[in-house]
C-alpha cells in the first residue's frame, strides 16, 4: 500500500458522484454491499456498524469510509435513536486504484469541532448542489419529452 503522506497524483484522480445526502436513519439495515466507495459523516445520534463480524460504534462527528465491495450492516446497537448522516457514494480512483484501498485511509475517525464543522458545511452544500443539478436534469429531460 502506498503512503497517504506521498504526494498524490491529482493529475489522474478521477471522482465520479453517484449519489450524495442526508438521511435519517432509525431502523437496521443490511447486509449490504456497495460497488462504491461510501463516506458517512454522523450528524447527530448513534448507530453501529458491523463490517466482517466487528461491530463498531457510529457518534456525532465520525467520518466512516468504507472501500468498494464492502460487506456491511447497520443497527441501533442498545439504544433505539435515530442517526442522521451525510453520505457520499462514488467511484474514487487514482489511475486504476481505489483511492482509499491504495493509500489505506482508515475506517472510522473521530473529527475535531472545528474539523466537524468545515466538513458538514462543505458536504452540505455537494448536496444542495447536486440537487440542483438533479432539477436541472429532469427540467431538460421533461422539455425534450
Amino acid at each position: 500500500m502506498a503512503d497517504i503522506r506521498q504526494n498524490i497524483p491529482f493529475d489522474k484522480l478521477q471522482v465520479k458522484m453517484r449519489w450524495t445526502f442526508v438521511r435519517h436513519r432509525m431502523n437496521k439495515w443490511g447486509p449490504f454491499r456497495l460497488p462504491y466507495t461510501l463516506f458517512w459523516f454522523i450528524l447527530d445520534g448513534y448507530r453501529v456498524i458491523e463490517l466482517e463480524g466487528q461491530q463498531l460504534p457510529l457518534h456525532k462527528g465520525d467520518l466512516l469510509i468504507l472501500p468498494p465491495q464492502t460487506m456491511f450492516s447497520i443497527h441501533s446497537g442498545e439504544r433505539e435513536e435515530q442517526c442522521a448522516h451525510l453520505s457520499w457514494a462514488g467511484d474514487v480512483r487514482i489511475g486504476v486504484f481505489h483511492l482509499v484501498e491504495h493509500y489505506a485511509f482508515p475506517t472510522l475517525t473521530k473529527l475535531a469541532p472545528e474539523e466537524s464543522a468545515l466538513l458538514e458545511q462543505t458536504w452540505r452544500r455537494a448536496v444542495e448542489g447536486s440537487e440542483m443539478y438533479a432539477n436541472i436534469q429532469s427540467d431538460k429531460k421533461s422539455t425534450f419529452e
